[in-house]
This record gives C-alpha cells, sequence and structure tokens, in this order.
C-alpha cells in the first residue's frame, strides 16, 4: 500500500500538465491539473481526496455520470452538491459554467478541505461560494452524524441519524468509531427559509439516504425550480421509491 501510495504521488509531481506544491497561506497540499481545457486548483488533505481528483476525468476508469453532464457544457446559474466530500464537482462546475456552488457536507474534513479550496480564489470570486455543514434530510433535525472510518478527509463512511437507510454497506452493523451532533436540514428550507439561491442544478451523492433528501425538496420540485437532478442510486428498490 505505501509503496502505491508513493509511486501515485511520484507520477502525479513529474506528471507535465499536473502539479503539486504546499501552500503555506492555508498550510495544505494544492494539487493542480487542466481538466476539459480549465485549470482546476484545489487542496487535499489526504490520499483519498488527491486520488479521486486525480480521477474526475478518467471516464475510461471511472464510470461518473456527474462529470460527464459538467463535459456537456449545459449552462447553468447554480448548483446545489449535496454530499460534497471535498467538492470537487461544485469547483469544477464554477470552473465551466461561472456558476455559484452551494456546497451541503455534514462531515468537518472534509468541510475543512472545502474552505481551504475556497480561500484559492481570489476574494472576488469567493462570493460565488456557499458552505452548508448539514446531513440532508426530509425535515429539520438535530441529530447525530455516525463516522464509520478513520476520521480523515475525504472519508466517505459515514451517516446521518438512522444508519439503516444507507444502501452502500449497511451502516446498521458497521460500528462507529466516533460521532458528532449537528443539524439536518432540506433543501426546500435551505431556499425558501434561508434565501439560498434557486437551484438549477442538483447533484446528490448520499449513500442510500436519498429518498429523504428528495422528501424535502417537494416545494422545489412542484414549482419545478430545478432544472436538472443528478442523484446517485445504489438498487433499483429506491430508484422505483423515488
Amino acid at each position: 500500500m505505501f509503496f502505491n501510495k508513493l509511486k501515485f504521488y511520484v507520477k502525479f509531481f513529474f506528471h507535465s500538465k499536473k502539479k503539486i506544491k504546499f501552500d503555506f497561506n492555508i498550510n495544505t497540499w494544492v494539487a493542480e491539473k487542466t481538466i476539459l481545457d480549465k485549470k482546476l486548483t484545489v487542496a487535499f488533505r489526504s490520499f483519498r481526496e488527491i486520488r479521486r481528483f486525480d480521477q474526475l476525468d478518467k471516464e475510461k476508469d471511472f464510470n461518473d455520470l456527474v462529470f460527464r453532464f459538467l463535459k456537456s457544457k449545459f449552462k447553468f446559474k447554480n448548483f446545489y452538491d449535496i454530499g460534497a466530500s471535498n467538492g470537487i464537482y461544485g469547483f469544477l462546475a464554477n470552473k465551466l459554467s461561472n456558476c455559484n456552488v452551494i456546497f451541503v457536507e455534514p462531515y468537518t474534513p472534509s468541510i475543512e478541505t472545502i474552505l481551504k479550496t475556497i480561500f484559492l480564489y481570489r476574494k472576488s470570486e469567493r462570493t460565488k461560494f456557499n458552505v452548508v455543514q448539514a446531513g440532508i434530510d426530509s425535515k429539520f433535525s438535530f441529530s447525530k452524524f455516525h463516522f464509520h472510518g478513520n476520521p480523515v478527509p475525504g472519508e466517505t463512511m459515514n451517516s446521518f441519524n438512522d444508519t439503516s437507510q444507507y444502501e452502500h454497506f449497511d451502516r446498521s452493523k458497521v460500528t462507529a468509531v466516533s460521532s458528532q451532533w449537528g443539524a439536518g436540514i432540506t433543501l426546500d428550507q435551505l431556499v425558501f427559509d434561508c434565501k439560498l439561491p434557486d437551484p438549477s442544478v442538483v447533484k446528490i451523492d448520499v449513500d442510500g439516504f436519498e429518498f429523504e433528501a428528495v422528501k424535502g425538496m417537494k416545494k422545489l420540485l412542484l414549482k419545478k425550480k430545478i432544472e436538472v437532478l443528478l442523484i446517485e442510486i445504489n438498487s433499483y428498490d429506491k430508484f422505483n421509491k423515488i
């Protein structure tokens, strides 16, 4: 494992179209590469985060429907990145469409990575981003976020409130190594109560909690505010239910 990681870093570092450097302003390593003719620079704080960044445009190796949508160059104004992790989809959407991005993510280490990447932008560009540290839900709630993996940036083995809802591994049977109390909020509340921008495109990646997320956007759907809805679904049963 160690040598595979070392090989990856060496290959990335010496690639003619990729860069790795340490940014002392944010005390974090930064990766840079050109994707779809746009230079994208992101903070990374773990091997998982930089590996995911490197995979982003490798469709042959990674069947990524969200990336394929962004590649279509469909123009939109506001992109909601729900289950944002380290935010690479949102940052790429901003580069390609100059859109506003609303990141919704409960996991504190990932939120810090997003904030560090935003700092890399010029001050005038940072207003394009809103960061919401919360779980997405069908109603407002205050409950536990369960962390089933090591507390490192880029970890996605996390769950909010009801662990039995998650289908990417049965998390009700996976012992949480730590937890944190936090808010659950609906997309309707973010738009109609918090006055965040109307969503043009909504991307949802919440590992099985999709039905609760969709229930929390009924008003937006009825008002036909959303132009494109991208949802990662892990089973046909969940697809039919939604």
